[in-house]
C-alpha cells in the first residue's frame, strides 16, 4: 500500500518513478507523510507533502513546499502550492488544471489572496486539527467539484523535517535552482472571501470538566486573553486561553490568522 501511495504522489509532484531520483526523506507522522527527493543528475531537490488515505479513489492534496517540480530532465520548474488527485465523488480522476474554491482551517474560512496568504495559511495549518479544501476543475461536461477532509495530525512534524531551503511561500511560485530559474508564474486568480465571522459554538475547559456554548467576540494577537460571550445569559467573560482545551485554542489561533490575513487583504 505504501509504495502505491509513494507512486501516486510522485506523479502529482511531477516525479516520474522512471527518472533517476534518489528519495533523501520518506516520513509518515499521524495522518500526513512528507519526502524529499534529489535528481541524481542535476542535484536539483523538490519536497512534497500530502495526507493519506486508504482508498485511492478518494481525493487526496499534496503540497510542493517550493512551489516546484522535477521535469523529465531533472530541472526545476513552477508548480502551484496544493496539487489534487485521486477522483471525483460524480465519476472521473482529478486532472491538473484544478482552482482552490475555499480552504477551512478548524471551520474558518482561510483567505487566498494577498502576498503572505500562502505563508498564513501554512502557519494555521500547523496550530490547527482540521483541514477542508474544495476545489473544482473545468471540464466539457461542466465544472468539477471535489473535497479534501483531512485531520492535520502530524502535519506539523511531517513540514518541520523539510530542509528550509526547499521551503518558499511566496505569491509568485518559488524556484530554487540558482543556475537555470525559470520565468515565476502565479496561481490561477482566486475568489475573493469574506472576513471570518464567529459563530456560537461549544467551549470546554483545559481539564475538561466543564462546558458552555458561546461566541468569540475579542481576543488579544499578542496576549493570551480572549472575551467570549455566554449563550444562557448573554454575559462576557474574559479568560486567558489557556484556560481552554486544545481544541478552543486551535479554533482561536486559526480565527486570529484568518482575520489577520483578511485586514492585510483589505489593506
Amino acid at each position: 500500500m505504501k509504495a502505491l501511495y509513494l507512486s501516486l504522489i510522485l506523479c502529482c509532484l511531477g516525479v516520474h518513478s522512471s527518472s533517476a531520483v534518489e528519495k533523501l526523506i520518506d516520513k509518515k507522522v499521524g495522518k500526513w507523510w512528507v519526502g524529499v527527493w534529489e535528481d541524481e543528475f542535476t542535484k536539483n531537490k523538490i519536497a512534497g507533502i500530502g495526507n493519506l488515505v486508504t482508498d485511492k479513489a478518494v481525493p487526496r492534496a499534496a503540497i510542493g513546499p517550493a512551489q516546484n517540480d522535477l521535469s523529465a530532465k531533472g530541472k526545476l520548474v513552477p508548480a502551484p502550492l496544493f496539487k489534487f488527485y485521486g477522483s471525483y465523488p460524480a465519476g472521473g480522476e482529478i486532472g491538473r488544471k484544478t482552482t482552490i474554491l475555499g480552504i477551512l482551517v478548524d471551520g474558518v474560512s482561510m483567505t487566498l489572496k494577498g502576498e503572505t496568504w500562502k505563508k498564513d495559511l501554512i502557519a494555521a495549518m500547523l496550530k490547527g486539527e482540521k483541514l477542508v479544501i474544495r476545489f473544482q476543475e473545468s471540464s466539457s461536461k461542466g465544472p468539477r467539484i471535489g473535497t479534501v477532509s483531512t485531520s492535520l495530525d502530524g502535519f506539523a512534524e511531517c513540514w518541520a523535517a523539510i530542509p528550509k531551503d526547499l521551503i518558499d511561500l511566496k505569491e509568485a511560485s518559488g524556484i530554487n535552482d540558482t543556475k537555470n530559474p525559470p520565468t515565476p508564474k502565479r496561481d490561477t486568480p482566486l475568489p475573493k472571501f469574506k472576513p471570518p465571522i464567529a459563530k456560537n459554538r461549544t467551549w470546554t475547559s483545559s481539564d475538561g470538566s466543564k462546558t458552555f456554548e458561546g461566541v468569540l467576540i475579542a481576543y488579544k494577537p499578542n496576549g493570551g486573553q480572549v472575551t467570549i460571550k455566554r449563550k444562557t445569559d448573554g454575559r462576557d467573560f474574559k479568560m486567558r486561553r489557556d484556560r481552554l482545551s486544545t481544541n478552543d485554542q486551535s479554533y482561536i489561533a486559526a480565527f486570529i490568522a484568518a482575520t489577520e490575513v483578511f485586514s492585510k487583504q483589505k489593506n
